[in-house]
């Protein structure tokens, strides 16, 4: 019988960024395109995103707080839909502008609970504070399938996500929330 490992999820802090857990977050080269990205992502941006109102970035830690086992970053932004080639609309979504799993816990439902977690965010600010319709992302080619096990749907042609220079080859895929 296999033990439940115990974790906790939060906010990346200055206080766990001093830690230099970030150092030694790895992430299996097999999962995404670019695996060093997400530890550079970690060590030189999450906090600076954090305090510039760019994005927020929670992180689960080990039970002793001695690892990242993974990270997610959100965003507020909107999912942009083509009405001709006059009007573009936006509707308010959720951005998972980061999302990764320390490849020491693959297959762990790491990455998992991290989306439940944005799942549950975009709920709660829905329900009191703002309104948020979808969930988008931009999903590496090899995580398309994990994102679809999760109701994520590539996105068609007629709606956009934002592009960053760090997502322009990744599928952008959205799950809407409410109808």
């Amino acid at each position: 019988m296999s033990e439940e490992m115990t974790y906790s999820i939060e906010p990346y802090t200055l206080e766990i960024a001093r830690l230099g857990l970030a150092s030694k977050f790895e992430v299996n080269p097999n999962s995404c395109g670019n695996s060093d990205h997400f530890k550079e992502y970690l060590m030189y941006s999450a906090i600076q995103d954090n305090t510039s109102g760019m994005a927020k970035t929670h992180v689960i830690l080990n039970e002793n707080r001695s690892e990242i086992l993974g990270f997610i970053s959100l965003k507020a932004t909107s999912l942009l839909i083509n009405y001709g080639e006059k009007y573009i609309s936006g509707s308010p979504a959720l951005e998972i502008y980061q999302l990764a799993v320390n490849k020491n816990y693959t297959g762990q439902s790491i990455g998992t609970k991290l989306v439940y977690f944005a799942i549950a965010t975009a709920h709660m600010l829905n329900e009191s504070h703002l309104g948020i319709k979808y969930i988008l992302l931009a999903a590496d080619a090899q995580a398309v399938g994990f994102y679809e096990k999760l109701e994520f749907e590539k996105i068609g042609n007629y709606y956009q996500i934002p592009k960053y220079h760090e997502n322009s080859n990744c599928v952008p895929m959205f799950m809407q929330l409410f109808t």
